[in-house]
């Protein structure tokens, strides 16, 4: 796999480089605040993310790679992730999260799950209504407008699930189970920062994520 290494120089970060390298992978390494503009790149398959003690800015970081339209999967991994850091991390774009000290194993099943959610592209195109998903292009469409808008891998497969799912409502369990895709599922809290971000991505339009009491979440029709 072709892994673009974003950390500045620190212990974990030549162990992640050593580690990757060993089981085979290519590694491209820069520093994190060159991150937005190296993810840009179209020959790297994903990203592991290192934001360091200084956090506020690493998460700007990320988040202006996800503002200038990068899909590139997201692995954010460092020292003693709080809580806190997992929703922040999330909330900016990031597509899964690790702590320090790292078991080699879940490391490789986790980048085997988002690359495998990058390039097992089932279906390249979904419709519900007036929404059409293009998964090859990541991009959504209403009727016959095009929305510019660059989607994470998670949102991009939440959307599929809401699409997939009709009118029947799915509870947050079962999209944290979906969203892991076998790897550690997802937390109620998770789900609701994913849900949160790609509910502000499709307001205005002619379908919304409704949240259901006891029940969940499902996409319907805004009322004319």
């Amino acid at each position: 796999m072709r892994v673009l290494l974003a950390a500045d120089e620190t212990q974990l970060a030549v162990n992640l480089g050593h580690a990757l390298a060993q089981a085979g992978h290519s590694v491209r390494r820069v520093l994190q605040r060159d991150f937005a503009a190296a993810s840009s790149a179209l020959d790297q398959e994903l990203a592991i993310y290192q934001p360091g003690p200084a956090r506020e800015p690493a998460w700007d970081e990320l988040r202006r790679a996800r503002q200038r339209g990068v899909t590139l999967p997201v692995l954010v991994v460092d020292q003693q992730l709080n809580v806190a850091d997992r929703v922040r991390a999330l909330d900016c774009g990031a597509d899964d999260c690790m702590s320090a000290p790292l078991a080699g194993p879940e490391l490789q099943a986790r980048m085997r799950v988002l690359h495998r959610r990058c390039s097992g592209v089932r279906i390249p195109v979904r419709r519900h209504g007036p929404l059409v998903l293009d998964k090859g292009g990541h991009t959504i469409y209403l009727a016959d407008a095009s929305l510019p808008l660059p989607l994470t891998l998670r949102e991009l497969r939440l959307l599929e699930i809401f699409m997939e799912q009709g009118s029947r409502p799915v509870s947050s369990k079962q999209l944290g189970d979906r969203l892991a895709d076998g790897a550690e599922p997802i937390s109620a809290n998770a789900v609701q920062v994913h849900v949160h971000r790609l509910r502000k991505k499709i307001g205005g339009g002619p379908v919304r994520i409704a949240t259901l009491p006891g029940e969940g979440y499902r996409l319907e029709a805004v009322p004319s």
